[in-house]
C-alpha cells in the first residue's frame, strides 16, 4: 500500500470521529435544554398546585362564617390550621400508633366579616405551605346579601 492511500484512510478515519462527536455534543445539549424545559414546567405546576390550595383554604373560611351564621346569626373571626392524616385510614388494618399521630398540614385559614350597609363582607385569607419559601396566599373576599331569612353570596373575588 502507498503511504498517500494510507494517510487518506486516516483522514477519513478522523471524518467520522468527528461528526460522531459533533452528534454527541448535539443530542446532549438537546437532552439538557429539555431538562431545563421539564423543570421549569415542574415548578410552575406545583405553584399553580399550591395556590390552588390556598384558595381552598381561603373557601374554608368562607363557609366557616356562612355556616356560624346559619347557625347563630353572628360571625366571629375564624384562625385554624388545616391538618390531614400522613396515611388514610382504611377499614380493617391496623395503622401503627407512630403513623396514626403524626400529621401533615394541608394550609391555614382566617376569615372575618364586616357589615356594609345592608350586606355582610367576608374577608378570608387561605395559607398553603410549599415545598421550599414561604406559604403561597390566596385572598377571597365573599359579599352577602340577606335573602329569605338565610345569607346568599352575591359577589365572590379572590385576590392572589
Amino acid at each position: 500500500m502507498s503511504p498517500p492511500l494510507r494517510c487518506l484512510r486516516s483522514r477519513r478515519g478522523s471524518a467520522i470521529l468527528l461528526a460522531t462527536l459533533a452528534m454527541l455534543a448535539l443530542i446532549a445539549a438537546t437532552t439538557t435544554a429539555f431538562l431545563a424545559v421539564v423543570a421549569a414546567h415542574l415548578q410552575e405546576v406545583r405553584h399553580q398546585r399550591d395556590g390552588v390550595q390556598a384558595l381552598y383554604m381561603a373557601e374554608s373560611g368562607v363557609d366557616e362564617l356562612l355556616d356560624q351564621l346559619a347557625t347563630t346569626g353572628a360571625a366571629a373571626p375564624v384562625e385554624r390550621e388545616v391538618l390531614g392524616a400522613a396515611i388514610p385510614a382504611q377499614p380493617g388494618v391496623e395503622t401503627p400508633p407512630a403513623v396514626r399521630s403524626e400529621r401533615l398540614p394541608l394550609g391555614r385559614y382566617r376569615a372575618s366579616c364586616r357589615r356594609d350597609g345592608p350586606a355582610l363582607v367576608i374577608t378570608s385569607v387561605g395559607q398553603a405551605p410549599t415545598a421550599v419559601g414561604p406559604p403561597v396566599e390566596r385572598t377571597l373576599v365573599v359579599r352577602c346579601r340577606r335573602s329569605g331569612g338565610a345569607w346568599r353570596v352575591s359577589r365572590w373575588e379572590w385576590r392572589p
